[in-house]
């Protein structure tokens, strides 16, 4: 299911309902982009409020930061993990609100006051993935977050508007299938993730209506299983939401920015 596109220049994610057969319990799932202009989470804030008004509903959101632990929880490794993982988030942070399009980080302004985390702690990927990997990929991210300089800034941005379009792609889930293949950490984040989500979901009491609030890379994966638990699409309940216009660079300045 594609849960993000570029229309008109502008990029939108998807929010999508689900009917469930046998207890005709209602799944709302708002795939959600990490960054976007501030107009964007206000629109996820007011459509989420109105699912919960509609409907009853109550609100699931991932949030494995948000979950961190002590210290004197972890090994030295596994804290140096969690660590790395924090860092990167605060780094993801800073460089968008350098960026000159006015766009936030969605921790600014995300998750609403009554809404709960239903997701794997940060300490219980740390130990799923394995620290000196999550060491590693960190190191990796922190790397590609740069932009203390115009040419980070310049790459920073390309980084961006690559990763909007390579999910706006119809081969994106084929991608993403094959990234889970070939990387265990990958069906950490994504697959393990999910099942914590949606046990969360379909366990509420009396069958009380949810709103998932998760990330655009979820989406087809909790598509598939809300499938096989006999869950049924409402199409007509589908609604795109813009989370900005994709960011443009002059083709030079992207080349000098690439090979720098």
């Amino acid at each position: 299911m594609k849960a993000l596109r570029i229309h008109d220049g502008q990029v939108q994610t998807r929010a999508v309902t689900y009917r469930s057969l046998p207890t005709r319990q209602l799944v709302t799932i708002v795939a959600t982009a990490h960054i976007g202009h501030p107009s964007y989470f206000s629109d996820v804030r007011t459509y989420v409020d109105q699912q919960v008004e509609n409907t009853g509903a109550v609100v699931h959101a991932e949030g494995c930061l948000s979950q961190r632990p002590e210290e004197h929880e972890c090994t030295p490794t596994e804290w140096a993990a969690v660590t790395a993982l924090v860092r990167s988030q605060e780094l993801d942070r800073a460089s968008i609100a350098k960026m000159p399009w006015g766009w936030l980080h969605q921790n600014e302004c995300l998750p609403g006051p009554t809404w709960t985390t239903h997701d794997l702690t940060a300490l219980e990927v740390v130990r799923r993935i394995g620290p000196e990997k999550v060491l590693d990929q960190q190191a990796r991210t922190q790397r590609e977050l740069k932009t203390e300089t115009e040419a980070d800034q310049q790459r920073y941005a390309s980084l961006v508007a690559g990763t909007f379009r390579l999910a706006a792609s119809p081969l994106y889930p084929l991608l993403r299938r094959i990234k889970r293949v070939m990387d265990a950490s990958e069906r950490v984040r994504l697959d393990q993730r999910n099942a914590i989500a949606l046990e969360a979901a379909l366990t509420e009491p009396e069958g009380r209506d949810v709103v998932m609030v998760w990330g655009v890379g979820h989406l087809s994966g909790l598509a598939v299983e809300m499938r096989r638990r006999y869950f049924l699409h409402l199409p007509s309940r589908d609604r795109w939401l813009t989370v900005g216009a994709l960011p443009r660079l002059k083709l030079a300045d992207a080349t000098a920015a690439s090979t720098a």
